[in-house]
């Protein structure tokens, strides 16, 4: 048998010195290898390799420190030193990484070894690692004890630069020194010469935003964007805007966006988009929006995938919206994330109508913070709630939507409060009805500005007031009542107003449900929330909100007072927004819809609501004499012919009417029959100092467009003038600026134009308006003045810039009297820019006319200045913008103006640069914003991140 031995241990034989020596001097060149390679990859800023060799040096460096004491006899070295600067590297390599915990562990090691070794920079280090992190304590202590090595030597460095910065922000405590703006600018100052682009970042923005010396900011980094620099073009870009200087805002945004800033190259869309500042661009808008796409933006997919949705500025595919909308998603972009929740919720996009997918959305979006998302996923389980069946399921989903629209109510959700207002007033869903919790919700909605919270209110309390038999408690509902009644109508309810005028009629607020079917107007509020919330939004641009409410159906039980009060609306949104007649065009088919009701229901519209309609006319600045309105305008005189008749009819009323009128034209025969009754009905009251303006004004304005070459006819007796400018006040008692101005231009019309004089002994007072001190009064007084020019648009502003560069002598916006206009070149002519505001429009046949309160400026100006005046039409401008030629357009226009001693300089490039590249050369196309359907989309994303 074999036999089985333990094997022995055997020791591995002990290496002589000379073989440790070699070893040694083996690894010591490695170690030397490695340092070089990972200083190699650190400087070409391969962090992850740096990190790699230097953490095998380490192990070298380990190894022979084993061996140091055996060969020390026969090797003199010391590697203390190659430890430290190894370690200090790998944090180094570790904080550019964004790694700030393995920063701080190599940081530690370094300290362990040696208290001085890099001292300042380690210091530095663990500052910026703690601030990265947001513990500004502990950043604080470290970059003070860092300036406080160096305080007083030549080099200073990025500590000084980060504790300014932190200073700033208001994370780190500011000694009673550092309150100064002079230390903070001196800190930065220190630091110029270690990070000076960062530095001059920081300093320019404590400049402009700290300070509010824009100027001086941008002083501090224009060489930087001339440069280059993508972050100082993006930092001063809108700091050139906030001076007003739209050329200079758009180079350095162009250029900071065609240098990869996403931000500004979304915010140059934007800024075209809105037209706020300049006149809308939408070939430009799509272009940046294009750029700022591509740079993975996600608000620039979100507001392409409205426009393809709505098919503005592009041609509509809701399939293109649907995959944008989906990239935004992808992004994390709540705004597309709750609006590709309604695209499932209704089938958008060839999606199959899919409920549940838009609810995940909706949450999802809602989660993220999107007060709007959670309103639609009330919305939509509010409505799941009122088919289901099933009563503890139909219980639990109304639960569910109270619940998030209270969350949403208390982050000052104006459709959620007044949803949860009708919900507690009516008890719908099945909750029991709480007079408390729903006028709670009122009384927020209306602090809101919803128009129906007002209503909603009169409406709740007259409930609760047929319901009690407790005296005092009615005296207080009755009072409350009345309360909630005046304030609307002083906040422009117009339910409140037509409830109002129900009550004076009857004499009697206790008799109110039978004189009054306010129960109807109730269901009418309710049935039409959706639209009239969608006009009364104010959070919603002015386009999206006539988009959605032309999108909006019309409830067949919409009554007469919500009719014209939507009609006015309209009316007022257009005039606001000074919409193109492009726009108009494209939304007239829909606007005629909402005409064609008002004209079957004519016969049942009060006062109140007539001149509604009337002024919502005006304000959509279309021409009266266009097929589509001759029939509505013949009916609607008609029943205000009946109106005037009553004896609760007003002068304010009247005079309301002849502006009304006068901003129509007296071209249509029923329209000029109005105005002379009106004139005539007008005689039977007294004027006070601000309606005797108005009624001045208002007929100069209407006997100036009647009278033309073909016929010099007076439209109004001479009695009723004579009569109306003997009631004249002195200037010094007119304390309204606009009041000043409509008397001056309407005395200057019949006195000065047609010669006629006042009776008696006003004349005196006449001539007073025409004196220089008076003048100088109504100069300053036109500036605020809605008669005498409309607000100065961007369009003005741009004409003028081009003028001013070929005649620098030009002078913009200059009184002549108390009329100002545009450009005024002395020994020429003087410039008038007429926006779409100067004139009626017929969109049926796409002709203009000139508006008649624009026709009467012209006609004073024409008798008070020697020189001419050329006017600038709005779509000639755009014209000849788009083709590059502006230059050549102003010189055709004034060369029968300029005299001989006036000379141009030679014709260069156009006097506003525009740049148009192929990808933004689309075929123009008008249109609106994306259009909701019950619950909210979400509006186009804003100007993102200006600094």
């Amino acid at each position: 048998m074999k036999r089985h031995t333990q094997p022995t241990k055997t020791t591995p034989p002990q290496k002589s010195l000379a073989e440790q020596v070699a070893e040694f001097q083996t690894l010591a060149k490695r170690a030397n290898v490695l340092d070089g390679l990972a200083h190699h990859c650190y400087t070409t800023n391969d962090m992850k390799k740096a990190r790699v060799f230097y953490l095998q040096q380490l192990e070298v460096l380990n190894l022979l420190n084993t061996l140091l004491p055996t060969v020390a006899s026969e090797i003199s070295a010391d590697f203390s030193n190659n430890f430290l600067n190894t370690h200090y590297m790998l944090a180094k390599a570790y904080f550019d990484s964004e790694d700030y915990p393995n920063t701080k562990i190599h940081l530690a090691a370094v300290q362990q070894r040696s208290a001085v070794y890099q001292y300042h920079s380690i210091q530095c280090l663990l500052g910026y690692s703690a601030y990265r992190q947001a513990n500004y304590g502990t950043a604080e202590v470290h970059l003070r004890m860092a300036c406080q090595a160096v305080l007083g030597q030549e080099f200073v460095g990025f500590d000084y630069y980060l504790l300014a910065v932190g200073l700033q922000a208001g994370h780190f405590k500011r000694t009673p020194e550092e309150q100064q703006p002079e230390t903070l600018i001196t800190y930065w100052s220190r630091s110029l010469a270690h990070r000076p682009q960062e530095t001059r970042l920081a300093l320019g923005t404590y400049y402009a935003k700290d300070l509010g010396d824009v100027e001086k900011g941008i002083e501090t980094l224009k060489s930087d964007a001339d440069s280059g620099s993508v972050e100082a073009c993006a930092r001063i870009a809108p700091w050139y805007l906030s001076l007003n200087n739209i050329e200079s805002y758009i180079f350095y945004s162009e250029k900071a966006a065609r240098l990869g800033d996403a931000t500004t190259a979304f915010n140059l869309g934007y800024f075209f988009d809105i037209g706020k500042e300049t006149p809308r661009d939408p070939l430009r808008a799509l272009y940046w929006y294009n750029v700022a796409k591509d740079l993975n933006f996600p608000a620039a997919f979100h507001n392409l995938a409205c426009k393809y949705l709505a098919g503005e500025d592009v041609e509509k595919d809701e399939v293109q919206a649907v995959a944008l909308y989906t990239e935004a998603t992808a992004l994390d972009y709540a705004p597309s994330i709750n609006d590709l929740g309604r695209c499932h919720r209704y089938g958008l996009g060839n999606l199959a109508p899919d409920r549940a997918q838009a609810m995940e959305l909706y949450r999802r979006a809602y989660e993220k913070g999107l007060i709007q998302s959670g309103h639609n996923l009330a919305f939509h389980t509010f409505e799941e709630s009122a088919s289901e069946p099933e009563l503890v399921r139909k219980k639990a989903l109304t639960e569910e939507a109270i619940t998030v629209w209270t969350a949403v109510s208390d982050q000052n959700h104006l459709l959620a409060s007044l949803n949860l207002a009708f919900i507690y007033q009516g008890g719908l869903g099945g909750v029991p009805p709480n007079f408390d919790r729903a006028e709670f919700y009122y009384l927020r909605a209306r602090a809101l500005g919803a128009a129906q919270a007002h209503s909603g209110l009169a409406i709740l309390y007259l409930n609760e007031f047929s319901e009690t038999r407790d005296q005092a408690l009615s005296q207080a509902l009755l009072e409350k009542f009345k309360q909630a009644i005046y304030f609307g109508r002083s906040q422009g309810d117009e339910l409140s107003e037509g409830i109002h005028q129900s009550l004076v009629a009857c004499k009697d607020y206790t008799a109110v449900f039978e004189q009054y079917k306010v129960l109807q107007h109730q269901h009418c509020i309710q049935e039409n929330n959706n639209i009239l919330g969608i006009a009364a939004d104010a959070t919603l641009s002015p386009e999206r909100r006539i988009q959605q409410i032309f999108s909006s159906s019309l409830s067949k039980d919409l009554d007469t007072i919500n009719l014209s009060t939507l009609m006015y609306i309209i009316g007022k949104l257009f005039k606001e927004s000074d919409f193109s007649p492009a726009f108009l065009s494209a939304h007239f088919e829909k606007l005629m819809r909402i005409l064609a009701r008002i004209q079957r229901q004519a016969e049942h519209f009060n006062t109140f609501s007539l001149i509604n309609i009337m002024q919502g006319l005006t304000a959509l600045a279309l021409d009266p004499t266009q097929t589509a309105l001759v029939n509505l305008i013949t009916i609607l005189t008609h029943q205000i012919k009946l109106k005037i008749s009553e004896p609760d009819f007003t002068l304010e009323q009247l005079l309301t009417l002849l502006n009304a009128i006068a901003g129509l034209g007296v071209k249509h025969p029923d329209l000029t029959e109005l105005s002379q009754i009106l004139a005539k009905k007008a005689m039977g009251f007294s004027f006070d100092s601000d309606k005797i303006g108005r009624f001045l004004y208002s007929l100069a304005v209407l006997e100036n467009h009647h009278r033309t070459p073909q016929n010099n006819s007076g439209l109004f007796p001479l009695e009723i003038l004579q009569k109306a400018m003997s009631q004249i006040p002195k200037p010094a008692t007119v304390t309204s600026p606009i009041v000043l101005n409509q008397l001056y231009m309407g005395l200057f019309y019949w006195g000065n134009v047609l010669k006629i004089e006042p009776d008696g002994v006003t004349s005196a007072t006449v001539s007073d308006y025409f004196k220089p001190d008076v003048v100088r009064t109504l100069q300053q007084a036109s500036q605020h003045s809605f008669t005498s020019k409309p607000r100065m648009t961007q369009l003005q502003r741009q004409v003028t810039v081009a003028v001013k560069k070929e005649l620098p002598k030009a002078r913009s916006e200059y009184f002549i009297r108390n009329l100002p206009v545009d450009i005024f070149i002395e020994n020429c002519c003087f410039i008038q820019v007429n926006g779409p505001r100067h004139f009626l429009f017929d969109p049926t046949r796409k002709t203009k006319t000139p508006a008649p309160k624009d026709l009467l400026r012209k006609r004073l100006l024409s008798q008070m200045v020697p020189e001419p005046g050329v006017d600038v039409p709005f779509d000639d401008w755009e014209d000849a913008v788009s083709r590059r030629a502006t230059t050549t357009y102003l010189r055709q226009l004034l060369k029968d103006f300029l005299k001989q001693t006036t000379t141009l300089p030679p014709v260069g490039e156009g006097s506003v640069t525009f740049d148009y590249s192929e990808k933004s050369n689309q075929t123009r196309k008008s249109g609106n914003t994306v259009s909701q359907i019950s619950g909210q989309s979400s509006s186009r994303s804003n100007i993102s991140n200006f600094q």
